[in-house]
């Protein structure tokens, strides 16, 4: 079985064969990242079949300084965001409802609070947190931003909750002020464990 860097040296020599194999060899990751991106089967196979036509068409601008599946992550996520684009943004209502929860995850006081639409599905988050540096604060609300972006171009809820729930980093430990959430790994865990309830 001939190794990746092969194949690419080859497929950028013109061997249709060897960029065939490149692709298929790849095509599940490439798939399961649309999967994860755009949340439903139509739009996935669309992203993926964009991504496989760039992967094609830069195959010769691939110059190896970063592993080759590194690469096509990049081309990948860019074709889905493409293909999220193209969805039309779902507005939220002017005035809406939504839940405010305080809570302390590892000695860190937080409050996530959301926005719905009229049917009750969630719309944004928005993640107030103290005694964090300035950073973190900022990195916190743009992921927020970004997760809301997401519900609003059509994501399910439940894609983010499979690709961060158990993400592990401080800070975290004991949850208080919520009934149902003892433990969690991180402040993001707890965001998508608790859109669970």
């Amino acid at each position: 079985m001939r190794d990746d860097s092969d194949l690419i040296e080859a497929a950028q020599a013109g061997d249709r064969q060897a960029l065939d194999a490149l692709l298929r060899r790849h095509y599940d990751r490439v798939y399961g990242i649309c999967r994860r991106m755009t949340g439903n089967d139509h739009d996935a196979l669309d992203a993926a079949q964009d991504a496989l036509i760039a992967i094609t068409r830069g195959i010769d601008r691939y110059d190896g300084r970063a592993a080759f599946s590194t690469w096509a992550y990049r081309v990948t996520t860019n074709a889905c965001l493409d293909e999220l684009r193209r969805r039309k943004r779902r507005p939220l209502p002017a005035r809406r409802n939504g839940y405010t929860q305080k809570a302390v995850v590892g000695g860190h006081k937080l409050y996530l609070r959301t926005g719905e639409y009229e049917d009750g599905t969630c719309g944004e988050i928005f993640l107030d947190m103290h005694k964090e540096g300035a950073a973190f604060r900022s990195l916190m609300n743009c992921f927020a931003i970004a997760i809301s972006l997401g519900l609003q171009h059509g994501v399910p809820l439940e894609e983010f909750v499979e690709a961060f729930v158990f993400t592990r980093f401080e800070p975290n430990g004991p949850v208080k002020l919520n009934d149902r959430i003892k433990m969690s790994t991180s402040i993001i865990d707890y965001i998508f464990i608790r859109s669970t309830f």
